[in-house]
């Protein structure tokens, strides 16, 4: 369990550092794309692994229809969800706040029914369906495209920001060891720490 942790990479500083050297943004989008399967094939082993342990997983039947479960019902569901969304957006014509809503909404709510309702791979199967919807991608009006693309880019820069100040405020406290819990105190500290670093 603790090796599947462990094996998931981050991309984020390699692929700053390629826009930063003029890379071709198609070398940046391979490496998120293998780090995005990286990340989805570390969470199937994790989840397996976690079966074992709490011994939902006992035999040798039950863990191969688990590894089937997570390897091909998320892509599945995935590439079932970006026909879905396909269909959707080619309906919506020349909106621009529904079709920003609507790419926003559906990735969140596919998220959500792969990894709690259906118990696969929400990551591998967010992947195949961006995969897919990348591939028929006109389906967005062509106004539209560029909106949307950094309305996106803006949330992506916020969560990467968010995920890696929350990691450090709980790897602070658990290090430390001076409070329990994470106060808004401590959020206000992260902000005050990033704009003196930058």
């Amino acid at each position: 369990m603790f090796g599947s942790i462990l094996s998931a990479t981050d991309p984020v500083a390699v692929v700053t550092l390629l826009h930063e050297s003029g890379a071709s943004k198609s070398l940046a989008a391979l490496i998120d794309l293998e780090s995005l399967l990286n990340d989805g094939s570390a969470f199937v082993i994790f989840s397996i692994f976690k079966d074992i342990v709490i011994k939902k997983a006992t035999t040798t039947t039950s863990i191969i229809v688990e590894i089937v479960k997570f390897t091909m019902g998320g892509p599945a569901f995935g590439l079932a969800c970006g026909i879905l969304a396909v269909f959707i957006l080619n309906l919506l014509n020349n909106e621009l706040e529904i079709e920003i809503i609507s790419t926003f909404g559906l990735a969140y709510l596919i998220f959500y029914l792969a990894d709690v309702e259906l118990g696969v791979s929400a990551v591998l199967a967010m992947v195949v369906m961006g995969l897919y919807m990348a591939k028929h991608k006109y389906c967005i009006s062509s106004h539209v495209q560029l909106p949307i693309a950094s309305t996106w880019r803006i949330i992506i820069y916020f969560i990467n920001i968010l995920i890696f100040m929350i990691t450090g405020i709980i790897l602070a406290h658990s290090l430390v060891g001076t409070q329990k819990h994470v106060d808004a105190i401590d959020f206000g500290y992260s902000i005050v720490l990033y704009l003196a670093l930058h």
